[in-house]
């Protein structure tokens, strides 16, 4: 029997751009976690308001957009955790250090998270040659403060 997962957003065109740009995580992760040790199950999400099911995986689905068709999704998907976990040690290092990088308004060369490879980190979003301020960054709240 074959898994697949498909996870139901209510609208958005932001989840067929992740899957073509190869940042879908959220899909990377559940693949990992729903499949046995060291395979990924097919997944896919499905636009309720579109009507639309964007994946990777031609294969198990036979309707719906096909993205990334030249790639092995199961090798894409290798790579984004390994990604993922090489910059979860990267951080857990720094925080050991007592380093906590807020990077609001500070040049990119500044932070040393772009330093790294991309094809090894995770590197956060840029804007204007700064790291895009995030509305998930709780650090903002004490910055300029006593």
């Amino acid at each position: 029997m074959q898994k697949a997962i498909i996870d139901l957003k209510y609208r958005g065109k932001k989840y067929s751009v992740l899957m073509e740009d190869g940042g879908d995580l959220q899909l990377a992760i559940y693949s990992r976690i729903f499949h046995p040790a060291a395979a990924y199950c097919p997944t896919s999400y499905f636009i309720i308001r579109e009507g639309n099911l964007y994946t990777t995986c031609a294969d198990a689905f036979r309707t719906g957009h096909v993205l990334r068709q030249d790639e092995d999704y199961a090798h894409t998907y290798s790579g984004l955790l390994n990604r993922m976990s090489t910059t979860i040690r990267f951080r857990r290092a720094e925080l050991k250090n007592g380093i906590i990088e807020v990077g609001e308004g500070r040049s990119t060369e500044e932070l040393d998270i772009f330093k790294n490879d991309e094809n090894d980190f995770i590197l956060p979003p840029k804007s204007g040659g700064c790291k895009s301020s995030s509305v998930y960054n709780d650090y903002v709240t004490f910055i300029d403060t006593e």
